[in-house]
């Protein structure tokens, strides 16, 4: 079961990277910038392609192992291999259900076409980035093992 969950993990992960590269894709072709929002990842977009690779590479793998275990004599063994993967048929059932209950069989929206403005708060633009120029200095006028305190944490 610990595999099930790994792998769920892991398509939620790449799920999360890959909205965040369409989320960036879009701010960009509408002519926005990060400037206007209120908190962006340290790693910006090469760490959301980074989780993307590293995630597939993981699951691949998985697969492989699943399908010819380490200890085994080299051939395909089935059961170990639905043991280890049930999550892709059930993700895939579940997907399906979601295009069907939604009736939306749009699999992948343009960037031009998305929407980033629904559902957002409003923010005084102007209090936000002198929130984050001063929220800058301040850390400027910290020494190192404080900037690397607020890298990480």
């Amino acid at each position: 079961m610990s595999s099930a969950n790994g792998l769920c993990c892991l398509f939620t992960w790449i799920s999360i990277c890959v909205c965040h590269l369409r989320f960036r894709r879009s701010l960009k072709i509408h002519g926005r910038g990060t400037d206007e929002l209120s908190f962006t990842s340290q790693c910006g977009t090469l760490g959301s392609w980074y989780g993307i690779v590293l995630g597939i590479w993981i699951i691949v793998v998985q697969i492989w192992t699943a399908l010819y275990p380490v200890n085994g004599d080299g051939k395909p063994d089935v059961k170990n291999f639905f043991e280890k993967c049930l999550t892709i048929p059930v993700l895939i059932v579940f997907f399906v259900g979601h295009l069907i209950w939604k009736r939306d069989f749009v699999l992948f929206r343009r960037a031009r076409d998305v929407d980033i403005d629904t559902g957002r708060g409003q923010v005084d633009l102007a209090e936000l980035k002198r929130e984050v120029r001063e929220a800058k200095e301040y850390l400027a006028s910290r020494g190192l093992w404080y900037k690397i305190y607020k890298f990480w944490c």
